[in-house]
């Protein structure tokens, strides 16, 4: 049986820029096999898009919602949800 890739996108809210987050958010993606990006938005927070099955995606945000050591994660929320036919495992950090 395959299971269900999904490609969600949530912005992380709280002191999550200038902390090493988005190093700490790739990490978390490689534990999980979630392929994807982390990005700094212009207003301070961060943008991840994440793709797996939803036990890897469920594993994946339970470990960032934990935060760096020298983040604070406030909250997470989840912009966009769908399911797609497969996806590649890579993830990357976007600068600029």
């Amino acid at each position: 049986m395959i299971d269900t890739i999904f490609k969600n996108r949530y912005i992380v809210y709280g002191r999550v820029q200038g902390v090493g987050f988005r190093r700490f958010v790739l990490r978390c993606a490689d534990e999980y096999s979630v392929g994807g990006w982390v990005k700094n938005r212009p207003d301070g927070n961060v943008e991840i898009e994440a793709a797996g099955t939803q036990a890897e995606l469920s594993g994946f945000l339970e470990r960032v919602s934990q935060g760096s050591w020298f983040s604070n994660v406030e909250e997470i929320e989840e912009v966009t949800s769908c399911q797609i036919e497969n996806c590649s495992r890579e993830f990357k950090i976007i600068r600029g």
